[in-house]
């Protein structure tokens, strides 16, 4: 990992910039969203986000990373698709429930507190395919997904998890899943990706990157990409696409930092969402999630700045 600050920013012409690319993408096939971490002190609160961050600027996809009421209450019937996040430390607790209680579980923690139209997706864990929660990641997902069918959701809401750089091994520009991924549990979680028609989720963020080379280029973001793209040919389940939860650029605190290439990433990553561009497989990248709304100043050393900053 990369011990520095990392801070990140994105203008309030991201609108624009969006709408401009719309219009030179007749054919566009992706989307593009941001990610609401709220892992930090002296926070706005979500309130506040809503009414001075989300609504000004029309954003109409948000990333969330777990099912905290308020923030759910707050963007209902406000017209934004949600991914919402289910955080590894309630993996093992609901791996011991029956799909009676896993349905009530997702009742009572999302359904009472948003329109389920408004959900997308649910990520089951973030990057943990190298942690212990990793155990429960199939069984959970399996039993959320017989609790959507139940409710007649599984068709509208689709189910997945996130991997890292750090998942995949890169060796001579050619790129597997790493030792320590490529299990059976790995296997049985890209079945049912397969199964349900999900797409993989990954983080894809240059700088932190640890399988290209420094300094880091956006030309990156399309290598990483190919990376993934060639590692789920590599294990024969190359027709699951990707969607990139969480990608950014730092603006200052490093040696590849700056706001011009920062800005310029912004634009370029909005192309490759919209276009569904990858160098190695065509219409392989389904959405992007740009990181962040503001400072996640508790990451430890993966610290953000706001990308849309009015109000610290």
């Amino acid at each position: 990992m990369i011990t520095m600050k990392i801070q990140y920013q994105l203008f309030f012409a991201l609108i624009s910039i969006l709408v401009l690319v719309l219009m030179q993408t007749p054919k566009a096939v992706g989307s593009v969203g941001i990610c609401y971490g709220r892992t930090a002190f002296g926070l706005p609160s979500p309130a506040q986000v809503l009414s001075q961050i989300l609504i000004p600027n029309k954003i109409t996809k948000v990333r969330l990373y777990d099912t905290d009421s308020e923030v759910l209450r707050l963007l209902d019937g406000r017209g934004i698709e949600v991914m919402i996040g289910i955080d590894k430390r309630n993996l093992q607790l609901l791996a011991g429930y029956d799909a009676d209680a896993t349905q009530g579980w997702l009742e009572t923690n999302v359904f009472a507190h948003i329109n389920k139209e408004q959900i997308k997706y649910i990520v089951v864990g973030n990057e943990i395919f190298q942690e212990y929660e990793v155990l429960f990641l199939n069984s959970v997902i399996r039993k959320l997904n017989e609790a959507l069918k139940r409710l007649d959701l599984a068709d509208k809401i689709k189910l997945s998890s996130t991997l890292s750089t750090y998942d995949l091994l890169v060796v001579s520009s050619s790129s597997t899943f790493s030792p320590a991924v490529l299990t059976p549990m790995l296997y049985e979680f890209l079945r049912f990706l397969r199964e349900t028609r999900a797409p993989l989720m990954v983080t894809v963020n240059p700088v932190l990157s640890s399988i290209t080379p420094k300094p880091s280029t956006i030309e990156d973001f399309d290598r990483i990409l190919d990376f993934f793209v060639a590692a789920l040919k590599g294990v024969q389940f190359e027709d699951i696409s990707l969607l990139v939860t969480e990608t950014g650029w730092p603006t200052s605190g490093g040696f590849d930092a700056g706001t011009g290439i920062a800005s310029t990433y912004n634009k370029v990553i909005i192309q490759r969402s919209l276009s569904g561009e990858s160098t190695l497989k065509p219409g392989v990248l389904s959405e992007v999630f740009l990181r962040s709304i503001y400072d996640e100043n508790l990451k430890g050393d993966e610290q953000y700045d706001k990308l849309l900053n009015p109000l610290l």
